[in-house]
């Protein structure tokens, strides 16, 4: 179904701005970099945006059409219907067809040659199975050579894919501003945000343990555990916070939507990121450290390629991925506290805001198209 404009006059400006074709199997709102795209674009282009309907509670921008697609039937089937969804949707004409990779997205590009198309990479495969990130990545890069506009999250993943040159434009991750609470650090309040699946978000758990055995008594701290994982990873975790007697001050909250974080984020002036140091997660930039700097909060973050591209000396610090490091990390914040400062971090983390890096960098380079 659509979502269509309720203003005429939104209608008949339409016609003046260049049409912007977005597919993205994620539904709409639940992809955050796409959901930013569309808030920020559609003040200068027409957009339509395709995907999956996963069923969640619908997410909507008043100047954007949304083309859900139905996910019944076995993957094969829908996976067809999602492609040729989109085909025709190309087909009906469109200036930039903005293709957020999926493997067989070039399909969309061969049924529609007219217009411009750009081949967006947000992520390599981060598949468990060694074999199977290698073939899907290959996949990737096949793909890549049909595009003459292909936009990268980052360098050091187009390093990695071997996509190198003047066709592929840097559109890196961004974020929002979560809390604007000016943040203390006479203690120390932790909060994790994200993923839990294959994350290792025990280690921060008994890493957390040693601090506080050590340093309760000369300072408050508590720690906060977001997000969803496979299988019963929430419950391992909170077993292991029982196993530790750390239940008064941490706590498995499970899933929160990303509009209900504030009050978390608000109660909270220490943001963990922590990322394996495996190959495939070192060239993702994280989305919760920019949250994390954005909200003036220090980050203890491990030393992932992207991760040392913004976390340093004066807005936190970074750690190997292990319990001990995590632990000697948490010391070195609470030695540096006095010399910590809310506002400075959130100022330097400015470029990373979704407006910024949408009006200053997306905006231009689809306009040039």
């Amino acid at each position: 179904m659509y979502v269509p404009y309720n203003d005429s006059l939104e209608r008949e400006l339409a016609g003046m701005r260049k049409s912007l074709l977005i597919v993205n199997r994620q539904q709409f709102g639940y992809h955050i970099d796409a959901y930013y795209y569309c808030k920020y674009l559609s003040e200068v282009f027409d957009i339509t945006y395709v995907c999956w309907d996963y069923g969640r509670p619908p997410i909507t921008l008043p100047d954007v059409r949304i083309l859900y697609i139905p996910r019944e039937g076995a993957k094969p089937v829908r996976y067809l219907r999602f492609l040729t969804a989109a085909i025709k949707q190309a087909r009906r004409g469109c200036d930039i067809c903005f293709l957020t990779y999926f493997p067989g997205c070039s399909a969309v590009k061969f049924a529609y040659l007219r217009g411009k198309h750009v081949f967006d990479i947000r992520t390599a495969e981060i598949a468990e199975h060694p074999g199977m990130r290698v073939l899907l990545d290959c996949l990737l890069k096949l793909e890549a050579r049909f595009f003459e506009n292909i936009t990268v999250i980052s360098p050091s993943l187009a390093k990695r894919l071997g996509l190198l040159g003047s066709k592929v434009h840097i559109l890196p991750l961004g974020a929002d501003v979560i809390s604007s609470t000016k943040k203390k650090f006479d203690s120390l309040q932790l909060i994790y945000v994200g993923a839990l699946h294959n994350r290792k978000i025990e280690d921060t758990v008994v890493g957390f343990h040693r601090f506080y055995r050590d340093f309760h008594n000369r300072i408050q701290c508590s720690y906060k555990i977001i997000g969803s994982g496979h299988a019963n990873e929430e419950n391992h975790l909170r077993q292991l916070v029982r196993r530790l007697n750390l239940q008064s001050v941490v706590e498995v909250l499970g899933p929160i939507p990303h509009d209900r974080l504030s009050p978390f984020f608000d109660a909270s002036n220490v943001g963990v990121s922590y990322i394996p140091m495996t190959n495939f997660y070192d060239v993702q930039p994280p989305t919760k450290t920019f949250e994390y700097l954005l909200s003036g909060m220090a980050v203890i973050a491990t030393s992932t390629t992207e991760n040392m591209r913004v976390v340093n000396m004066k807005n936190g610090v970074l750690i190997d991925d292990n319990a001990k490091s995590f632990s000697s990390g948490l010391k070195k914040i609470y030695e540096r506290k006095e010399r910590l400062d809310s506002l400075s971090i959130r100022k330097e983390g400015q470029p990373y805001l979704w407006r910024s890096i949408v009006e200053n960098n997306l905006r231009p380079y689809l306009e040039q198209l």
